[in-house]
């Protein structure tokens, strides 16, 4: 399953630089629904953020928000979970690419 919602998150990201926004907001949405059934979601914050990002694109900028919102949130916990600096430095690109 995570590597389903890894796809389909992929696939969003594809779609949405070939400017298919339809295509790209209904894989990113995909995932994210496969991402809220499995309890070991590879990067649901990563998700969450290209959901925004095809959102705004979209000219729906208040779910965009909404979405950015969510995955600096799950980012923030991430952050204070996260052992060694490896992972810390992943979850920062992170929230710095979340905050641009």
């Amino acid at each position: 399953q995570v590597i389903r919602a890894t796809t389909y998150n992929n696939l969003g990201c594809y779609f949405r630089a070939r400017g298919k926004l339809n295509a790209a907001l209904q894989y990113v949405e995909r995932a994210l629904r496969v991402e809220n059934r499995v309890k070991q979601a590879d990067n649901p914050s990563r998700t969450y953020l290209n959901l925004g990002v095809v959102l705004s694109m979209m000219g729906r900028h208040d779910e965009a928000i909404e979405r950015t919102e969510t995955a600096v949130g799950i980012l923030q916990d991430e952050l204070q979970q996260a052992d060694g600096l490896r992972r810390r430095q992943e979850v920062v690109s992170t929230l710095v690419v979340a905050f641009h």
